[in-house]
């Protein structure tokens, strides 16, 4: 099977409409082809052999490449609700998907998730949620990738909507013991978990997100290098049928670096 990289680089990139700006929509090709990749093998290979009326939501789907990516090389064939507050993003989106004839499958609203008061009803929710530690986000390139002080308030607040089943992207320099805790709270369980190792980029780059990421080292609250830091890409369920929980082999990969 085609990698879910050699799609992104073969079908999705060549056909972009415009030239994309990170400083105002997010821009991260290692970024987008890791969340490719991690839905294609955690999420969507789960609905192979099931009908094709699954629907899943998916939190802040940016420009939609990745999604658009992991479905070509899936064949995943049930509907995915994108929430994008920013519009450059959501219409860029909408234009790739119409292209690749997934309109209909894979819709992307501009409007924020939590505050639409339409949210079609899933068992599946879908995020590579926003994770910089950061005290201002108006000091950020992009604020909406604020995660908040400690860089994971949207992730808890994602966790905290109650879903069945979560996917989430989880970063070593947010404080993932306090993620972990949280959604043991809740009662999720970790049945499976990827971990990738990450360079830091024009995001995690700025000064105040160094600042603050070091301070919370100091604090025993982040986890990197002077080179890169961890990704866990997470499947978090509540699905009685899920016997295995690697929650804690995941908190011990995503805090191995000291």
């Amino acid at each position: 099977m085609m990698s879910a990289q050699k799609v992104f680089e073969d079908n999705i990139e060549p056909k972009r409409k415009a030239e994309q700006d990170f400083r105002r929509e997010f821009v991260c090709p290692e970024e987008s082809m890791r969340y490719a990749g991690s839905l294609e093998q955690m999420v969507f290979s789960r609905f192979r052999d099931a009908a094709s009326d699954q629907t899943l939501i998916e939190f802040g789907s940016g420009t939609g490449e990745p999604v658009i990516s992991a479905i070509l090389n899936s064949k995943f064939s049930g509907t995915i609700h994108g929430y994008e507050i920013n519009p450059e993003a959501a219409e860029l989106a909408g234009q790739l998907t119409e292209e690749y004839g997934l309109a209909n499958q894979y819709i992307v609203h501009n409007i924020s998730f939590f505050e639409s008061q339409r949210i079609p009803e899933a068992d599946y929710l879908i995020a590579n949620p926003p994770y910089l530690p950061c005290n201002n986000r108006d000091l950020l390139i992009l604020p909406d990738l604020c995660g908040g002080p400690e860089g994971n308030d949207v992730t808890r607040k994602l966790l905290s909507r109650g879903y069945e089943n979560v996917f989430l992207e989880v970063s070593s320099y947010s404080n993932p013991a306090l993620v972990i805790e949280h959604a043991y709270n809740l009662g999720y369980k970790v049945p499976d978990f990827l971990i990738t190792q990450m360079p830091f980029g024009n995001y995690s780059r700025q000064d105040i997100v160094q600042k603050r990421i070091h301070e919370m080292k100091e604090e025993g609250k982040a986890f990197f290098t002077d080179n890169c830091y961890l990704v866990g890409s997470a499947f978090f369920t509540k699905a009685q049928k899920e016997e295995k929980d690697l929650a804690a082999e995941f908190l011990m990969c995503l805090t191995s670096f000291r």
